[in-house]
């Protein structure tokens, strides 16, 4: 028989499918931005001298990419803990712990997750498993 996930756990695991998605959302459109300044469409001349600059472009490529490697990793994590992976509470955990600076977005998810992942219904969850 198949157990319902705990209340805060559910909450941890919605928390990583909100940051996946803001994470493919995010890398669209840092990677539209860049595409579209780098065309050149309606900027002035100090717009256009920007776009020399290649840090700017290999920043917007740089961003994206980070953004969608979040992405991915959190709707990888929010589906171990559907299946009670053992590694995805650690990986959740450790997510939770680095996006914690990110003020104020990243502070509030990381306690969701945190909070859904430390405590007893958790240690229940996973020990079910076993």
């Amino acid at each position: 028989m198949e157990r319902t996930v705990p209340g805060k756990v559910r909450t941890a695991r919605f928390v990583f499918w909100i940051m996946g998605g803001l994470g493919f959302f995010a890398a669209a459109f840092f990677l539209g931005l860049f595409l579209f300044a780098s065309t050149g469409v309606r900027l002035t001349r100090g717009e256009l001298s920007l776009l020399g600059n290649p840090l700017l472009g290999d920043l917007g490529i740089l961003l994206a990419f980070l953004s969608a490697a979040v992405g991915l990793g959190a709707i990888v994590v929010a589906g171990g803990i559907s299946r009670r992976k053992a590694w995805s509470r650690i990986a959740g955990i450790a997510l939770g712990v680095v996006i914690l600076p990110a003020i104020p977005v990243g502070t509030v998810f990381g306690a969701f997750i945190l909070a859904g992942l430390f405590g007893r219904e958790a240690s229940a969850w996973y020990a079910s498993a076993a």
